[in-house]
């Protein structure tokens, strides 16, 4: 599952939010946000995703799109 989908599982499910240590009313702000789709940086999805105890599975890979990658002399 990518970094979403956890974050919402981990929302959506008492328990997993009970091992992030973190206040409930926490649970139903960020809930909110989701809803609303209001901006929530992907560095506290993972923070709270950790405390809960989620691990990456595979890294996060980065590329251009549209061909604007180029060959770099170093």
């Amino acid at each position: 599952m990518n970094t979403d989908e956890a974050f919402k599982k981990l929302l959506d499910d008492e328990y997993l939010w009970g091992r992030t240590g973190e206040a409930p009313d926490r649970r139903r702000y960020f809930k909110h946000l989701v809803q609303k789709k209001k901006n929530l940086t992907t560095d506290k999805k993972m923070e709270l995703l950790q405390k809960a105890g989620f691990v990456v599975v595979q890294d996060i890979k980065w590329g251009l799109t549209g061909g604007f990658e180029r060959e770099t002399n170093s």
